[in-house]
């Protein structure tokens, strides 16, 4: 990409969304305060190095996987595995695996996805239509589009400044093979569809995957409520919710898994409490 488009790409989501900051919760707030909007051309190339003013703050470069994860390895992220890290971002691999490095990041994301493609398979889904809310840089997203290619199409939603990041990301390793587009659109779906988190709702839209991990726990209640209604109205009839979370971390967030707003159509594929990477907290993951 060239200079042009990295500012482009990053200022026009920043530029028109200028209020968008006003709707976070207290710890998305906080989190981006104090953070510089203008980036050099290096800084955005390195996006995924350990301390990257661009990532800093509020997207992982970096995590401490737990030993569990190398004893559970299936076949779908064996298959995962066979492609290598991207390098755009210059990531952190510190991990080697059959002969290839890999960062913790990506093998966390990898470990979801892997998940992620059983489900869609035995499900007999055959051109899924895959909705992520709170996509960090769009790892998740890489790793599916790289296993179905052209026979999934993905979605995005997040605040602007973190989904501008994640188009720019998506396009440095795709290029123009795939197309992208900042809106639902009438005819078709494009393979990759940016949608702020503030206009998500204006045109219903159909999916059969929706997707949050580790994000639902950082917003305010009546966010969680809005994003729960729009996938309970919109998702397809024998579509899948995959939901990972820990304890509410805004003060106005929900604070336990059981409080989380679903309704009573869902049927309960799997339920379990999952340390897939150790934080600095105490916090544990539920995955259903």
């Amino acid at each position: 990409m060239s200079k042009l488009i990295f500012y482009k790409e990053y200022l026009n989501f920043i530029n028109n969304n200028s209020n968008y900051k006003e709707s976070l919760s207290d710890t998305w707030k906080k989190t981006l305060s104090n953070r510089k909007k203008f980036f050099s051309i290096s800084e955005f190339k390195t996006m995924r190095s350990p301390g990257n003013p661009v990532t800093s703050r509020f997207l992982d470069t970096t995590y401490s996987l737990h030993t569990d994860f190398f004893l559970n390895k299936n076949k779908f992220l064996s298959d995962i595995l066979k492609q290598k890290e991207p390098e755009y971002g210059k990531p952190y691999k510190d991990i080697s695996l059959d002969g290839k490095s890999f960062s913790s990041v990506y093998l966390k994301e990898a470990k979801y996805a892997s998940i992620i493609i059983e489900n869609i398979l035995q499900n007999k889904i055959n051109n899924p239509i895959v909705l992520e809310i709170g996509a960090g840089i769009g790892l998740l997203s890489l790793i599916l589009k790289r296993y179905f290619k052209e026979k999934i199409k993905i979605i995005l939603i997040d605040v602007p400044e973190i989904l501008s990041l994640q188009k720019i990301f998506l396009r440095n390793i795709f290029f123009n093979n795939y197309t992208f587009s900042n809106k639902i659109l009438n005819n078709s779906q494009s393979d990759f569809t940016f949608l702020s988190n503030l206009d998500y709702q204006k045109k219903p839209f159909k999916f059969d995957i929706a997707i949050n991990f580790d994000s639902m726990n950082l917003i305010d209640k009546k966010d969680v409520n809005e994003y729960f209604g729009f996938i309970q109205n919109n998702i397809s009839e024998n579509g899948l919710f995959i939901f990972s979370n820990r304890h509410g971390v805004s003060s106005k967030s929900y604070k336990n898994i059981y409080d989380y707003p679903f309704d009573y159509f869902w049927k309960i594929k799997n339920f379990s409490y999952d340390r897939p990477y150790l934080t600095c907290s105490e916090a544990s993951h539920y995955f259903m």
